[in-house]
């Protein structure tokens, strides 16, 4: 066991800790972002600061004064805010590296930015930073390789051009010895050692199967290695040495941090807690059980007065003092239980219900509550839907049933002890003005008025399709389905079905509908958005619009009837003459996909993505739309349609000047399976087939790929969904 003296040195005296907004000049006039940091992927400390990133931003925590301050994307120049590494350099600074905005450097009050827009840095996905003895930077990218910066010229090396024997030359950990030579994780390559710029030596380790995932040097010149299910390995010369869950107390054999102490014992960080190895007899113990137990700890940090600050999955965690005392700074700028946002709600009162992949929100624009299914009598933290009725009732629809929140009291509805509702899975609520609740499910349309139920489905109604994605009332009180199969219209007696098939519907898959004060529908399918007004339907898309995706997501309009439309890869507004397209690349959003739109009260719009939550002052923000990059300005575009696709689908992009073009498809993990244009193109419209991906040896399994143009310095990657 790990002993109380061992644990002693660790630890020091407890802090408090508060907020604080950063001085830094925000990016984005009039956004503001609010997340969740529980999951922290990224640890630095130097003397009294301790940085913090986490897959909703960076915090950076005083320990002397217990102060906390927040950066993300809207209040600061962080470019992204899935912040996967963090390093403090020799001069103070801080060097961040981020999952899609590239590195970027703050100084304590100037950022600067490097990405492959203006920079020689192979990939905008940055997975580790280290620095050298001589103040050289170190960059590992995924996908991209290893570059390195001396402030002035970059060096990339890849597997094309070096021995970096990664396939996708996916760097995921840098270590540097006292020698300054660069001992490298790979995702497929095992560990590569570079010695200069010129001598490279591959380690093989084939009891780690899987991605090495980080790696650390001991004062001995042993190599610990921690792998992505296989547990650790030792390097020590020739010899090779492997601990796991079968031979040791190792909590898990998914390692993703180590770090040595002032004795040169090794702290090993897994999927399901933190370990303490003896350095001199190899004996590993579990350590601080009963805190981190479940938990994955993710980075490992220890300070100058060896308190160990530890990143988990639901939080940080400092542990200090003779008897282990533990504090529990927050690395979340709201109280969100997650960031993955899937529905938004107003109420009466003007606070905003915010449904998350982990639980309940409300914020009434000072105040935070949450509620998921330990501190409340929701049966699912999956809040896939969110509704007001009149008398301010909330209802939220989950993937295990219904549950209607008075502010007090929770009711619950399922299949089982409501037979009217036709399936758990809730994807959709709407209340008419008879408050009668109407719930999409994945089984059918039911309608609810406080005592009796009625159930829609295919076999007796007019419904396209059992799975209903969306809701929405017209001004008559008429009731409008969106499902996997097209659209439906009830006006209490009769059903109306609209597909592609017999309608302008351009597909039939159709996530949102929304309703305009002409009482006009506006439909969002896989293929764009249909305006139907009773007697003509008009399509808007990536062809012939200025929408930014076609796959739409959500649809709500403002009080002064404008369209909000968010779509997998940012958001869209059109005034009926004119689009303006929020994404990443030129707007305070957290993250591409928009699952959720709602403007509040005062006509704020309030925006639900995949890493966060949103919130937009129209008029405050007006004046930078007009100050959009020259990169964003441009004509460059890119498209494919169908999508989804079964056989083949057209891809489209667009040039603004003559220039060298690469188009490439990768899987989901970023593995590139076709190259279809690779060479100078001349500017304007340019169509390629991708004709049969199964013809591909027939390799290729369904799902997600990525289509990626990359143009001189600017790259754009589309989504394609691939039904085998």
């Amino acid at each position: 066991m790990v002993t109380q003296s061992q644990i002693t040195r660790f630890f020091s005296a407890v802090a408090v800790f508060s907020l604080c907004v950063p001085s830094a000049h925000a990016q984005y006039p009039g956004w503001s972002n609010y997340t969740c940091g529980k999951q922290v992927k990224a640890i630095a400390v130097k003397h009294n600061d301790v940085w913090v990133g986490t897959t909703a931003g960076l915090a950076k925590i005083n320990k002397a004064t217990g102060q906390t301050v927040f950066y993300n994307k809207a209040n600061s120049g962080l470019p992204d805010n899935d912040v996967l590494s963090i390093m403090l350099d020799n001069g103070g600074r801080a060097w961040i590296g981020t999952g899609h905005g590239g590195a970027t450097v703050l100084d304590g009050t100037h950022w600067t930015i490097y990405n492959q827009s203006n920079s020689e840095l192979p990939k905008d996905s940055v997975s580790y930073i280290a620095q050298d003895s001589a103040g050289v930077m170190w960059i590992g990218t995924r996908c991209g390789g290893l570059a390195r910066f001396d402030g002035t010229n970059w060096n990339v090396y890849n597997r094309s051009n070096s021995g970096l024997e990664d396939p996708n030359s996916h760097v995921v950990f840098i270590a540097i010895d006292d020698s300054a030579n660069k001992w490298i994780c790979t995702e497929e390559g095992g560990i590569v050692e570079f010695h200069d710029t010129t001598t490279w030596t591959d380690y093989v380790l084939p009891m780690l199967p899987g991605v090495c995932n980080v790696i650390t040097l001991d004062r001995t010149g042993r190599k610990w290695v921690g792998g992505d299910g296989g547990g650790l390995v030792i390097i020590d010369g020739d010899t090779r040495k492997a601990f796991n869950t079968s031979n040791s107390l190792l909590p898990g054999n998914h390692i993703f941090a180590l770090a040595i102490n002032d004795s040169g014992n090794v702290l090993i960080g897994g999927s399901n807690g933190l370990a303490f190895c003896d350095s001199r007899t190899l004996l590993i113990d579990t350590m601080f059980s009963s805190t981190l137990s479940g938990r994955s700890v993710h980075a490992i940090e220890i300070d100058d007065s060896d308190n160990l600050w530890t990143g988990t999955d639901n939080g940080l965690v400092e542990f200090k003092g003779p008897a282990a005392a533990r504090s529990f700074p927050s690395t979340s700028n709201s109280g969100l239980p997650g960031n993955c946002i899937y529905s938004i709600a107003v109420d009466r009162t003007g606070a905003r219900w915010i449904g998350t992949d982990r639980g309940l929100a409300s914020f009434d624009g000072n105040n935070w509550a949450s509620y998921d299914t330990s501190t409340s009598r929701l049966t699912s933290n999956h809040v896939y839907a969110l509704a007001v009725d009149s008398s301010g009732n909330i209802w939220a629809g989950t993937d295990s049933g219904l549950a209607k929140f008075t502010g007090a009291d929770w009711t619950l509805y399922d299949t089982a002890t409501m037979p009217g509702l036709p399936g758990n899975y809730v994807r959709a609520l709407a209340v008419d003005r008879a408050a009668n609740v109407w719930i999409g499910t994945d089984a059918g349309l039911a309608e609810y008025n406080g005592t009796t139920w009625k159930t829609f489905n295919v076999a007796d109604s007019a419904l396209p399709d059992d799975e209903v994605l969306s809701l929405t009332l017209d001004s008559g009180g008429n009731i409008w389905a969106g499902t996997a199969g097209g659209v439906a219209h009830y006006n209490g007696a009769a059903w109306t079905k609209f597909t592609a098939e017999n309608s302008g519907l351009p597909y039939g898959f159709t996530r949102a509908v929304a309703v305009d004060k002409n009482n006009t529908l506006w439909a969002g399918t896989a293929a764009g958005i249909a305006k139907y007004d009773g007697a003509s339907w008009t399509v808007f898309s990536t062809l012939n619009s200025g929408l930014v995706d076609d796959f739409i997501w959500s649809i709500a309009f403002d009080h002064g009837g404008v369209l909000w439309a968010g779509t997998e890869t940012g958001l869209s507004i059109y005034d009926g003459k004119t689009w303006t397209a929020l994404t990443v690349f030129n707007s305070g959003l957290p993250a591409a996909g928009v699952n959720a739109v709602a403007i509040d009260h005062g006509g704020f719009a309030w925006i639900g993505t995949s890493n966060g939550l949103a919130s937009y002052n129209v008029q405050a923000g007006a004046k930078s739309v007009d100050a959009l990059p020259a990169f964003i300005k441009s004509p460059l575009s890119l498209t494919n349609y169908p999508n989804p696709f079964a056989h083949a689908t057209t891809i489209e992009y667009t040039l603004p000047e003559n220039g060298h073009v690469t188009l490439r498809i990768a899987n989901a993990m970023g593995k590139v399976v076709a190259t279809l244009v690779d060479g100078n193109k001349s500017a304007g419209r340019h169509i390629v087939q991708w004709n049969d991906p199964t013809g591909q040896g027939g390799l290729l399994s369904q799902g997600i790929y990525l289509c990626e143009l990359v143009f001189e310095k600017n790259r754009f990657i589309r989504k394609m969904n691939f039904l085998r």
